[in-house]
């Protein structure tokens, strides 16, 4: 990690928050914890962060809820979900709306360090530097077809080829869909397997009563 780092850490428990901030800030990151997604949207509206860590379950807007609008406000940040929960359900909901990856407490130094940066490490696909404006109409052609869908598991392949149905209705050039799709598609394939490795974790871990 870079000095440069700046993490954002929302979590109603100060004791978490603090114990993220140290380990984060020994890793040479510049941290603002937030007391709530309240705290953590003002925060995002007046800096600029390269990662964020989210409780999902907080009092009033829940990290599910803030992951959404900062989704929908198109905030590029990875968001790493934070939970104590022993539903795997959640994270995988988490990670259905587009959460870079999780962890669940209680947390290792390691646990956190790994977390960090293996989502930092992800980089975008090679296509992503020749996308054209025409990106923009993609995902508000995306988002409206990502209503219509049903959620049930890996539905997002079925919003990249309506979309790119739609797309090719409305005379978006070919080489546009075809760079925005190649971004979709391996952005799914990344979610996939992890949403894979989350369920297989959560029932080894129910079978064992760790969590």
């Amino acid at each position: 990690m870079n000095n440069n780092t700046r993490v954002l850490i929302v979590d109603d428990e100060p004791l978490t928050g603090k114990v993220l901030s140290d380990i984060l800030t020994a890793k040479n990151c510049s941290c603002v914890t937030a007391a709530g997604a309240d705290q953590g949207l003002a925060m995002l509206s007046r800096y600029s962060f390269d990662l964020a860590f989210v409780d999902i379950m907080m009092p009033g807007m829940s990290g599910l809820e803030l992951l959404d609008i900062m989704k929908l406000s198109r905030l590029s940040l990875p968001v790493i979900m934070i939970t104590a929960l022993s539903d795997a359900a959640t994270v995988v909901q988490a990670m259905k709306k587009g959460a870079a990856d999780f962890l669940v407490k209680p947390f290792t130094i390691e646990d956190v360090c790994s977390r960090m940066d293996a989502v930092r490490k992800e980089k975008p696909h090679p296509a992503a530097r020749q996308i054209q404006p025409a990106v923009g109409r993609m995902d508000d052609i995306a988002q409206g077809v990502e209503a219509l869908v049903d959620h049930f598991d890996f539905h997002g392949r079925i919003v990249t080829e309506r979309t790119i149905e739609i797309a090719r209705q409305l005379a978006i050039p070919e080489a546009d869909i075809r760079a925005w799709a190649a971004v979709r598609r391996e952005s799914h394939s990344r979610q996939e397997k992890k949403i894979s490795l989350i369920s297989g974790l959560f029932g080894r871990c129910t079978k064992r009563g760790d969590l």
